[in-house]
Protein backbone atom coordinates (compact mmCIF):
# COMPACT_ATOMS: atom_id res chain seq x y z
CA UNK A 1 0.00 0.00 0.00
CA UNK A 2 2.80 2.46 0.77
CA UNK A 3 4.26 1.85 -2.57
CA UNK A 4 1.34 2.59 -4.53
CA UNK A 5 0.92 5.85 -2.59
CA UNK A 6 4.65 6.63 -3.78
CA UNK A 7 4.09 5.80 -7.02
CA UNK A 8 0.72 7.99 -7.03
CA UNK A 9 2.81 11.04 -5.89
CA UNK A 10 5.46 10.50 -8.23
CA UNK A 11 2.78 10.25 -11.27
CA UNK A 12 1.54 13.78 -9.88
CA UNK A 13 4.66 15.38 -9.28
CA UNK A 14 5.45 14.42 -13.03
CA UNK A 15 1.65 15.46 -14.32
CA UNK A 16 2.57 18.73 -12.43
CA UNK A 17 5.93 19.33 -14.17
CA UNK A 18 4.37 18.97 -17.62
CA UNK A 19 1.51 21.20 -16.67
CA UNK A 20 4.35 23.81 -15.97
CA UNK A 21 6.02 23.60 -19.26
CA UNK A 22 3.10 22.28 -22.15
CA UNK A 23 2.43 25.70 -22.83
CA UNK A 24 5.97 26.89 -23.58
CA UNK A 25 6.78 27.60 -27.06
CA UNK A 26 10.44 26.61 -26.88
CA UNK A 27 12.12 23.15 -26.04
CA UNK A 28 11.57 22.08 -22.61
CA UNK A 29 13.58 19.78 -20.72
CA UNK A 30 13.00 18.94 -17.16
CA UNK A 31 15.86 17.06 -15.85
CA UNK A 32 17.06 15.67 -12.07
CA UNK A 33 19.85 17.84 -10.41
CA UNK A 34 21.01 14.44 -9.04
CA UNK A 35 21.20 12.19 -11.64
CA UNK A 36 21.31 14.95 -14.74
CA UNK A 37 18.60 12.20 -16.18
CA UNK A 38 15.41 13.59 -18.46
CA UNK A 39 12.71 13.43 -15.96
CA UNK A 40 9.96 15.19 -18.54
CA UNK A 41 9.67 17.19 -21.47
CA UNK A 42 7.45 19.17 -23.43
CA UNK A 43 5.98 18.48 -26.93
CA UNK A 44 8.47 21.16 -28.62
CA UNK A 45 11.24 18.47 -27.57
CA UNK A 46 9.73 16.38 -29.92
CA UNK A 47 8.75 16.64 -33.26
CA UNK A 48 7.01 13.06 -32.82
CA UNK A 49 5.50 13.60 -29.53
CA UNK A 50 7.14 10.51 -28.54
CA UNK A 51 9.27 11.47 -25.47
CA UNK A 52 12.31 8.34 -25.73
CA UNK A 53 14.38 10.66 -24.24
CA UNK A 54 13.35 10.58 -20.80
CA UNK A 55 15.02 8.26 -18.41
CA UNK A 56 18.69 9.33 -20.68
CA UNK A 57 21.30 11.64 -19.07
CA UNK A 58 20.77 14.86 -20.70
CA UNK A 59 24.05 14.89 -22.36
CA UNK A 60 23.51 11.79 -24.07
CA UNK A 61 20.24 13.88 -25.59
CA UNK A 62 21.79 17.28 -26.18
CA UNK A 63 24.99 17.07 -27.88
CA UNK A 64 28.32 19.85 -26.58
CA UNK A 65 25.68 20.04 -23.09
CA UNK A 66 27.92 20.84 -19.74
CA UNK A 67 26.09 20.40 -16.36
CA UNK A 68 28.66 22.54 -15.10
CA UNK A 69 29.35 24.54 -17.57
CA UNK A 70 27.83 27.95 -18.64
CA UNK A 71 24.84 28.44 -20.77
CA UNK A 72 26.03 28.78 -24.24
CA UNK A 73 25.09 26.40 -27.42
CA UNK A 74 23.91 22.79 -27.83
CA UNK A 75 23.01 21.28 -30.81
CA UNK A 76 19.37 19.03 -30.73
CA UNK A 77 17.13 17.41 -33.68
CA UNK A 78 19.69 19.33 -36.24
CA UNK A 79 19.66 22.61 -35.11
CA UNK A 80 21.54 24.80 -32.23
CA UNK A 81 20.19 26.54 -29.79
CA UNK A 82 21.17 28.92 -26.65
CA UNK A 83 20.24 26.84 -23.62
CA UNK A 84 19.38 28.17 -20.40
CA UNK A 85 19.34 26.12 -17.22
CA UNK A 86 17.38 27.01 -14.04
CA UNK A 87 17.56 24.80 -11.04
CA UNK A 88 13.98 25.01 -8.97
CA UNK A 89 12.69 22.59 -6.28
CA UNK A 90 9.41 21.10 -6.63
CA UNK A 91 7.37 18.51 -4.23
CA UNK A 92 10.72 18.42 -2.51
CA UNK A 93 12.68 17.00 -5.39
CA UNK A 94 15.63 19.37 -7.12
CA UNK A 95 15.13 19.76 -10.35
CA UNK A 96 16.73 21.93 -13.53
CA UNK A 97 14.68 23.62 -16.26
CA UNK A 98 16.75 23.30 -19.34
CA UNK A 99 15.33 26.23 -21.75
CA UNK A 100 16.42 26.01 -25.85
CA UNK A 101 15.74 28.86 -27.32
CA UNK A 102 16.25 29.76 -31.39
CA UNK A 103 19.48 31.89 -31.92
CA UNK A 104 18.60 35.50 -32.25
CA UNK A 105 21.70 36.35 -33.90
CA UNK A 106 22.14 34.16 -36.80
CA UNK A 107 21.03 35.83 -40.23
CA UNK A 108 19.08 33.83 -41.82
CA UNK A 109 20.21 30.89 -44.39
CA UNK A 110 19.02 32.49 -47.54
CA UNK A 111 20.48 36.21 -46.17
CA UNK A 112 23.68 34.65 -46.00
CA UNK A 113 23.24 32.81 -49.46
CA UNK A 114 22.29 36.19 -50.95
CA UNK A 115 24.93 37.60 -49.55
CA UNK A 116 27.67 35.02 -51.41
CA UNK A 117 25.57 34.88 -54.62
CA UNK A 118 25.69 38.88 -54.93
CA UNK A 119 30.11 38.80 -54.07
CA UNK A 120 30.24 36.29 -57.02
CA UNK A 121 28.33 38.41 -59.13
CA UNK A 122 30.29 41.71 -57.99
CA UNK A 123 33.85 39.60 -58.94
CA UNK A 124 31.89 38.46 -61.97
CA UNK A 125 31.02 42.29 -63.38
CA UNK A 126 33.40 44.41 -62.32
CA UNK A 127 36.56 42.31 -62.91
CA UNK A 128 36.70 42.46 -66.72
CA UNK A 129 35.71 46.50 -66.68
CA UNK A 130 38.25 47.26 -64.42
CA UNK A 131 41.05 45.56 -66.06
CA UNK A 132 40.25 47.21 -69.30
CA UNK A 133 40.07 50.56 -67.79
CA UNK A 134 43.59 49.40 -65.68
CA UNK A 135 45.17 48.68 -69.09
CA UNK A 136 44.01 51.84 -71.19
CA UNK A 137 45.40 54.28 -67.86
CA UNK A 138 48.62 52.51 -68.57
CA UNK A 139 48.82 52.97 -71.81
CA UNK A 140 47.57 56.82 -71.54
CA UNK A 141 50.36 57.17 -68.73
CA UNK A 142 53.24 55.98 -71.15
CA UNK A 143 52.38 58.24 -73.96
CA UNK A 144 52.01 61.11 -72.39
CA UNK A 145 54.99 63.53 -70.79
CA UNK A 146 52.54 66.27 -69.44
CA UNK A 147 53.16 66.06 -65.67
CA UNK A 148 49.23 67.28 -64.77
CA UNK A 149 48.23 64.34 -66.90
CA UNK A 150 50.42 61.89 -65.02
CA UNK A 151 49.29 63.39 -61.86
CA UNK A 152 45.83 62.63 -62.86
CA UNK A 153 46.58 59.22 -64.09
CA UNK A 154 48.13 58.45 -60.73
CA UNK A 155 45.04 59.57 -59.15
CA UNK A 156 42.63 57.07 -61.43
CA UNK A 157 45.40 54.19 -60.51
CA UNK A 158 45.05 54.33 -57.12
CA UNK A 159 41.27 54.41 -57.06
CA UNK A 160 41.70 51.72 -59.83
CA UNK A 161 43.92 49.83 -56.94
CA UNK A 162 41.35 50.22 -54.15
CA UNK A 163 38.93 49.19 -55.87
CA UNK A 164 41.05 45.81 -56.54
CA UNK A 165 41.65 45.62 -53.15
CA UNK A 166 38.21 45.23 -52.30
CA UNK A 167 37.48 42.87 -55.34
CA UNK A 168 40.59 40.44 -53.90
CA UNK A 169 39.23 40.42 -50.88
CA UNK A 170 35.67 39.90 -51.72
CA UNK A 171 37.45 36.66 -53.54
CA UNK A 172 39.85 35.73 -50.86
CA UNK A 173 36.30 35.08 -49.05
CA UNK A 174 34.45 32.37 -51.57
CA UNK A 175 35.04 28.88 -51.22
CA UNK A 176 34.03 26.52 -53.77
CA UNK A 177 31.84 23.87 -52.05
CA UNK A 178 33.86 20.75 -52.41
CA UNK A 179 31.08 18.57 -51.65
CA UNK A 180 32.21 18.17 -48.13
CA UNK A 181 34.86 16.41 -48.40
CA UNK A 182 36.26 14.15 -45.17
CA UNK A 183 39.67 14.21 -43.85
CA UNK A 184 41.19 13.70 -40.53
CA UNK A 185 42.92 16.85 -38.81
CA UNK A 186 44.75 16.79 -36.10
CA UNK A 187 44.73 20.49 -34.35
CA UNK A 188 47.95 21.07 -34.79
CA UNK A 189 48.26 20.88 -38.84
CA UNK A 190 45.29 23.00 -39.26
CA UNK A 191 46.98 25.50 -37.25
CA UNK A 192 49.83 25.23 -38.95
CA UNK A 193 48.25 26.03 -42.09
CA UNK A 194 46.50 28.79 -40.83
CA UNK A 195 49.58 30.38 -39.89
CA UNK A 196 51.06 29.74 -43.33
CA UNK A 197 48.39 31.50 -44.91
CA UNK A 198 48.74 34.97 -42.84
CA UNK A 199 49.76 37.77 -44.84
CA UNK A 200 53.15 38.75 -42.60
CA UNK A 201 55.34 37.79 -39.75
CA UNK A 202 53.38 40.45 -37.89
CA UNK A 203 50.09 39.12 -38.41
CA UNK A 204 51.55 35.46 -37.56
CA UNK A 205 53.66 37.00 -34.36
CA UNK A 206 50.13 38.11 -32.80
CA UNK A 207 48.72 34.59 -33.26
CA UNK A 208 48.63 32.36 -30.28
CA UNK A 209 47.23 28.82 -30.40
CA UNK A 210 46.30 26.57 -27.50
CA UNK A 211 45.23 23.05 -28.54
CA UNK A 212 46.20 19.56 -27.44
CA UNK A 213 48.86 17.86 -29.33
CA UNK A 214 47.10 14.54 -30.60
CA UNK A 215 43.57 15.38 -30.92
CA UNK A 216 42.06 15.79 -34.25
CA UNK A 217 38.61 15.84 -35.67
CA UNK A 218 37.38 13.69 -39.25
CA UNK A 219 35.39 16.37 -41.04
CA UNK A 220 36.11 18.82 -43.98
CA UNK A 221 39.29 20.23 -43.45
CA UNK A 222 38.96 22.99 -46.27
CA UNK A 223 35.52 24.54 -44.73
CA UNK A 224 36.74 24.38 -41.22
CA UNK A 225 40.10 26.29 -41.82
CA UNK A 226 38.58 28.86 -44.19
CA UNK A 227 36.24 29.75 -41.01
CA UNK A 228 38.70 29.81 -38.66
CA UNK A 229 40.76 32.29 -41.27
CA UNK A 230 38.31 34.73 -41.32
CA UNK A 231 37.91 34.82 -37.61
CA UNK A 232 41.08 35.16 -36.97
CA UNK A 233 40.85 37.87 -39.51
CA UNK A 234 38.23 39.43 -37.83
CA UNK A 235 39.87 39.72 -34.97
CA UNK A 236 43.22 40.75 -35.87
CA UNK A 237 41.28 43.74 -37.92
CA UNK A 238 39.53 44.63 -35.10
CA UNK A 239 41.99 44.76 -31.74
CA UNK A 240 42.90 47.77 -30.23
CA UNK A 241 46.31 48.24 -31.44
CA UNK A 242 48.76 46.47 -33.85
CA UNK A 243 50.42 44.27 -31.26
CA UNK A 244 47.52 42.68 -29.49
CA UNK A 245 47.66 39.10 -29.38
CA UNK A 246 44.83 37.09 -30.79
CA UNK A 247 44.37 33.34 -28.84
CA UNK A 248 42.80 30.40 -30.77
CA UNK A 249 42.33 27.79 -27.59
CA UNK A 250 40.55 24.38 -28.31
CA UNK A 251 38.18 23.88 -25.44
CA UNK A 252 36.56 20.37 -26.48
CA UNK A 253 37.33 18.65 -29.63
CA UNK A 254 34.28 20.42 -31.04
CA UNK A 255 34.67 23.71 -29.46
CA UNK A 256 36.96 26.39 -30.74
CA UNK A 257 37.20 29.61 -29.02
CA UNK A 258 39.15 32.89 -31.09
CA UNK A 259 39.37 36.03 -28.58
CA UNK A 260 41.47 39.46 -29.13
CA UNK A 261 41.24 42.53 -27.43
CA UNK A 262 39.36 44.88 -28.37
CA UNK A 263 36.46 47.69 -28.27
CA UNK A 264 33.29 46.50 -26.68
CA UNK A 265 30.60 45.51 -28.62
CA UNK A 266 27.06 47.14 -27.85
CA UNK A 267 24.50 45.21 -26.83
CA UNK A 268 21.98 46.76 -29.54
CA UNK A 269 24.63 45.22 -32.07
CA UNK A 270 25.24 41.98 -30.69
CA UNK A 271 21.78 40.81 -32.83
CA UNK A 272 23.85 42.25 -36.16
CA UNK A 273 27.32 41.34 -35.82
CA UNK A 274 26.80 38.48 -38.50
CA UNK A 275 24.77 40.48 -40.62
CA UNK A 276 26.68 41.28 -44.13
CA UNK A 277 28.16 44.76 -45.04
CA UNK A 278 28.26 46.03 -41.56
CA UNK A 279 31.26 46.92 -39.99
CA UNK A 280 32.86 49.56 -37.97
CA UNK A 281 35.98 49.80 -40.47
CA UNK A 282 36.17 52.04 -43.17
CA UNK A 283 38.56 49.75 -45.09
CA UNK A 284 36.95 46.44 -44.75
CA UNK A 285 33.59 45.21 -46.77
CA UNK A 286 32.08 43.25 -43.51
CA UNK A 287 30.90 40.35 -45.17
CA UNK A 288 33.91 38.26 -43.15
CA UNK A 289 31.76 37.15 -40.61
CA UNK A 290 28.62 36.52 -42.64
CA UNK A 291 30.36 34.10 -44.72
CA UNK A 292 31.85 32.11 -41.45
CA UNK A 293 28.44 31.96 -40.30
CA UNK A 294 27.45 30.93 -43.44
CA UNK A 295 30.31 28.02 -44.42
CA UNK A 296 29.72 26.90 -40.74
CA UNK A 297 26.08 25.69 -41.63
CA UNK A 298 26.83 24.23 -44.52
CA UNK A 299 29.32 22.25 -41.91
CA UNK A 300 26.60 21.25 -39.40
CA UNK A 301 28.33 24.26 -36.97
CA UNK A 302 27.42 27.52 -35.76
CA UNK A 303 29.32 30.80 -34.50
CA UNK A 304 28.25 32.74 -31.62
CA UNK A 305 29.67 35.80 -29.93
CA UNK A 306 30.36 34.78 -26.42
CA UNK A 307 31.68 37.84 -25.55
CA UNK A 308 31.46 41.62 -26.41
CA UNK A 309 33.11 43.21 -23.22
CA UNK A 310 35.54 46.08 -23.90
CA UNK A 311 39.37 43.81 -23.89
CA UNK A 312 37.91 40.71 -24.25
CA UNK A 313 36.04 40.03 -27.58
CA UNK A 314 35.09 36.45 -28.13
CA UNK A 315 33.76 34.20 -30.86
CA UNK A 316 33.65 30.51 -30.63
CA UNK A 317 33.22 28.28 -33.44
CA UNK A 318 30.97 24.94 -32.26
CA UNK A 319 31.22 21.84 -34.46
CA UNK A 320 28.47 19.75 -34.91
CA UNK A 321 28.36 15.77 -34.67
CA UNK A 322 29.44 15.32 -38.02
CA UNK A 323 32.87 16.00 -37.10
CA UNK A 324 34.05 12.80 -35.38
CA UNK A 325 36.51 13.48 -32.68
CA UNK A 326 39.36 11.19 -32.63
CA UNK A 327 42.67 10.42 -30.72
CA UNK A 328 45.66 10.84 -33.32
CA UNK A 329 48.42 8.39 -33.02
Amino acid sequence: MEAFKQECSIDESLSGLEVLISGCPHPIFIISSVTQTVVTSNLKASHTGQKTHIGKHIGKVLFNYFPDGPDETVYFQNSWFTVEKKPFIFHNNDYTKVTLKELSYKPSEETLETTQNLIAMLLHRFRSPLTAIQGYSEIMSIQTSKKNQQKYLENINKGIQSISGILDEFESLLVQDDGGQQSMTTFRSLFSELMDSQPDDASRNRIRLSAPGNTAIIGCRKKLLKVLSLLTDNAISHSVDENSPVLISVKTPHSIEISNRGKAIASEDTKSVFMPFITSRADKTGVGLALAQLLAHKMGATIHLKSGEEGNIAFVLNLSPRYMAVMAG
